[in-house]
Parts: C-alpha cells; sequence; structure tokens
C-alpha cells in the first residue's frame, strides 16, 4: 500500500506540520530536514513526537547542512546521525542521508564529481546506524529519472542495506495533470498523452520496480507549483489530490512537496513555482481539496459535521444574518462559510437547485482553524 505524506520544515512553527493538518490532509508521514543546532534538534523531535502519537509517521533528511561536513566525510555522516537518534529515543521512523547527491554540478570536497560509488558508501554507512536503533534509512535522494541509470545502479550497490531507494520525480504529471504539450516535444507523438515535463509518476513507479534490485521506492519529494508553466490551482489541487490517492505496490510512501509556501527558497518563488498547499493567507484549492472540502471539477456534498460550510435555506431566517454579512444568495439553496468576509455570491454560484462550494476570497484561499 502507498501511503500519502507531506513535506514540512518542523524546525519553524509557521512551516511545522501539526497534528490537526496531518488529520485534515491525510498525511501519515512528514518530512523534515533538521539542522544542527539544538533548538532544530529538539524542535523536530517534538513535532515527530506528537505526530507519532496520533499516527503519523516521521522521515528525517539529514544533508551536510545539517551535519555541518562535507559531503565526503563517512564518519560525519555516521556520527552525527548516531547522537541524533540517540536523542530522539525512538520518535523518528526513518532517516534519508543526503538529498539529491546526483544533482548535476556537485562536486565533492576535492572537486571531484559526486559518484554512484559515494552515494552508495553514505547509504551504507547511514544504514548500520540506523539499524542499530531501529529506524529505518532510505538511500541518499536521487533527483535524476530512475531511468537514466544512477537509480539502477546505486540500487544494486544499496540492496540488502537500506530499507527503500528515495525518488525525486519532479515535473512529472499524476493522473494526466498537468497535461503541458508545449513543454514535451522531445517525445513522439504517441507518447505525448497526458503528461508534463519529465513524464508521469505513473511511468517513473514502473522503472523503479523494474530496476530497482528488489527494493521498494519511496518518492520523498514530488511536486506541482502553481505558476511555472502557467500551472493553475485547480490543476495543482487536482494533482495532489491524484498523488494521494496515488497507489503502486512497489511505491511504499508518496510526500508532497510542499505544506507552506514559507519553505520554498526564493529563488524558486522568483520562478513562479509556488510549490505550498498553503501560503501566508492561508490554504490553497489543493488543501481544501485534500480535506475534503472541495474539488476544482464537481464538489462534494459536505459532511455534517463540516466546520467550514453550513446549508441554510431562504426563507428560515439565516437569510437576514446572511446579508449581514454582506452576502445576497441567489438561490434556494446554497452553503455559506462561516465567518467569510469576503465572500460574493454571483450568478454561476446560484443556479436555483443546485449546490455550491464558496471558496474564501478571489485568491482562493481559506483561513486555517483556530487550533492549526
Amino acid at each position: 500500500m502507498t501511503l500519502y505524506g507531506l513535506c514540512a520544515n518542523a524546525s519553524y512553527p509557521e512551516s511545522r506540520l501539526s497534528v490537526a493538518a496531518a488529520q485534515r490532509y491525510g498525511a501519515r508521514w512528514m518530512r523534515t530536514i533538521v539542522y544542527g543546532s539544538n533548538d532544530s534538534r529538539a524542535a523536530v523531535i517534538a513535532n515527530a513526537r506528537a505526530l507519532q502519537a496520533a499516527g503519523v509517521d516521521t522521515l528525517v533528511v539529514v544533508t551536510t547542512e545539517t551535519t555541518g561536513r562535507v559531503v565526503d566525510d563517512l564518519d560525519g555522516w555516521a556520527s552525527w546521525i548516531d547522537e541524533f537518534l540517540n536523542e530522539a529515543q525512538g520518535a523518528v521512523t526513518a532517516i534519508e542521508p543526503g538529498n539529491e547527491l546526483d544533482t548535476p554540478g556537485w562536486t565533492t570536497s576535492t572537486g571531484e564529481f559526486i559518484s554512484d560509488d559515494l552515494i552508495i558508501a553514505i547509504g551504507r554507512r547511514a544504514a548500520e546506524v540506523c539499524r542499530r536503533h531501529g529506524v529505518l534509512c532510505t538511500s541518499p535522494s536521487l533527483l535524476t529519472g530512475p531511468e537514466e541509470g544512477r537509480f539502477e545502479a546505486v540500487a544494486k550497490g544499496l540492496a540488502g542495506y537500506v530499507d527503500a531507494m528515495a525518488v525525486h520525480p519532479y515535473y512529472c504529471s499524476v493522473g494526466g495533470v498537468p497535461n503541458r504539450p508545449e513543454t514535451r516535444s522531445q517525445y513522439p507523438p504517441e507518447l505525448r498523452q497526458d503528461r508534463w515535463r519529465f513524464g508521469k509518476i505513473e511511468e517513473k513507479a514502473a522503472v523503479c520496480e523494474r530496476l530497482g534490485h528488489g527494493l521498494p521506492t519511496w518518492f520523498t519529494e514530488a511536486g506541482c507549483p502553481v505558476g511555472f508553466d502557467g500551472i493553475t490551482p485547480q490543476e495543482q489541487a487536482l494533482w495532489s489530490y491524484a498523488l494521494r490517492r496515488f497507489q503502486h505496490p512497489s511505491i511504499e510512501v508518496v510526500l508532497q512537496f510542499c505544506l507552506t509556501d514559507a519553505m520554498v527558497p526564493q529563488g524558486e518563488l522568483d520562478e513562479q513555482k509556488f510549490w505550498g498547499i498553503t501560503d501566508d493567507r492561508g490554504e490553497k484549492v489543493s488543501a481544501l481539496m485534500l480535506a475534503g472540502y472541495t474539488t476544482p471539477s464537481e464538489p462534494p456534498a459536505p459532511k455534517e459535521d463540516d466546520p467550514m460550510a453550513k446549508q441554510y435555506t431562504v426563507g428560515t431566517g439565516v437569510l437576514e444574518a446572511m446579508r449581514a454579512h454582506g452576502d445576497e444568495p441567489g438561490s434556494d439553496e446554497c452553503y455559506y462559510p462561516v465567518g467569510a468576509k469576503e465572500s460574493q455570491w454571483s450568478e454561476t454560484m446560484g443556479k436555483s437547485g443546485t449546490i455550491y462550494r464558496y471558496l474564501f476570497a478571489t485568491n482562493q484561499t481559506h483561513r486555517f482553524p483556530p487550533d492549526q
């Protein structure tokens, strides 16, 4: 079974995955970086422990920014992970030792290419430490496509050592969304359906199964940014919906990048890559969709305990209360979000006999509930 999770940054309150948010979005895993400071380690462990009590596991990615040491310092990787897991005392479920170490142009401390052998050595040392602590260990994560060769070589070297391969299938469609013909002219016509820049996650999963040397794979970062390539909030929402429901026998975990735009590097924001399902205004359509409150294509009927919307019928006395908020519903039956201050009912939302869901304000966001 493939489990869904979210990438967060537990070191900071604004990017931390709360128990309420994990339950709201259906996340069974959180992935977070941890830094070398005492405050960061304490915050990550406390967040992981709280999530663990609610049935949510934590994957911690350890990078050179974490350890403060160079990428080819194998003893440095091992000792830092050992010290951190001693401190965590079982709160952390898995370690990812190294982030996208196959990135083109990245080098060792001596300026050499980061080879497959070095990636394998880092994974093996980390796995030895994790095994002593009863913690799972993935490979260092890979950014290049699993069909490009490095995945297979690393998997061969780590089979029998790590618990899973870690892959980042960025710019890939899920369930046919997004579909950008202009970005895939390199494909022959028969392969241009339902793809984004680098194909489909479904295809990547099949490659990982075929070339993984018996290891399962975790997609520890996968994302779809609003803005980039003209991707709309609705497309990101459909992509998120499909990723949460994605299932493949060889893919154990999929982690969406990311919980909030607050953790997106400024350089990527400058490129209009708004990866988060939330921002400083609150929830985007993606978050609402994951929470089950709306879909861009066809809004589902709300649950009886839905806190974001209540059903009102014109003539029951609620109409006056709605108008007091500045609303003018245009149908006999409609849904009104409690506490909204900027709702604008229109003809498209007010056709008699049809139930519509209102999204907070024109920017398609909704404020978090107070407990988040």
